[in-house]
């Protein structure tokens, strides 16, 4: 777990900067080249994105406390089992929120338009994720670092379309199996260190009640 997370940091700067910066140039570019659609749709999809994401987010809990409830008794099968429904959900909608995004985005492009028209895709699609992330680990003590995790692997995604489009490679099922596979490697790793510490927290209830 400590190798992945020191792998986010270390790239998290650039993209840190891209997340803080990037939505005020494309804002600012778009403002110059007098496209104010993306900007107000934008402005809107930020304000409500968090809310529906986490509506829709919601139904995934459903497979949470089956996954926990396996983990207690060690049922290592039923906890991957679970833990797999969960991280498939969860990989369906990031991604199905974040390519829907930037496909209602990509209608607004016109020449001359494309870069700042995606940097801004960008920033609206991961403001949600980010700002969610942001409130659990003010609630978590532990720093929540699976939610970073998804959220980090959910920018290189969307930065990986980014640089798909602006070289020419509009293919909707190419973008798509990117996008699924780079997410897919973060759910995975949150997967891991998930079940690493639902399996601690059990052996931990098991010495305690043998204990007693």
């Amino acid at each position: 777990m400590k190798t992945i997370i020191f792998i986010c940091s270390l790239f998290s700067i650039p993209i840190g900067f891209l997340n803080v910066f990037g939505g005020i140039v494309a804002g600012t570019w778009l403002a110059i080249i007098r496209q104010w659609h993306p900007i107000g749709y934008g402005l809107l999809a930020y304000l409500l994105g968090g809310t529906l994401l986490a509506f829709a987010l919601m139904p995934g809990l459903l497979f949470v406390a089956p996954a926990a409830h396996c983990a207690e008794r060690g049922n290592r099968i039923g906890l991957c089992i679970f833990g797999l429904l969960s991280s498939l959900y969860t990989i369906t909608i990031i991604a199905g929120w974040c390519l829907g995004v930037f496909a209602f985005f990509g209608k607004f492009v016109q020449p001359g338009s494309a870069a700042p028209i995606l940097i801004w895709s960008y920033g609206i699609a991961l403001a949600p994720l980010a700002l969610a992330a942001s409130k659990e680990q003010q609630s978590d003590g532990t720093g929540n670092e699976g939610s970073l995790i998804i959220v980090f692997f959910a920018s290189i995604a969307c930065i990986s379309v980014i640089l798909l489009l602006l070289l020419g490679h509009p293919q909707t099922l190419l973008i798509v199996l990117t996008f699924a596979a780079i997410l897919s490697i973060g759910v995975v790793c949150n997967f891991v260190i998930a079940l690493s510490l639902m399996s601690h927290e059990s052996k931990q209830i098991s010495n305690i009640t043998d204990e007693v």
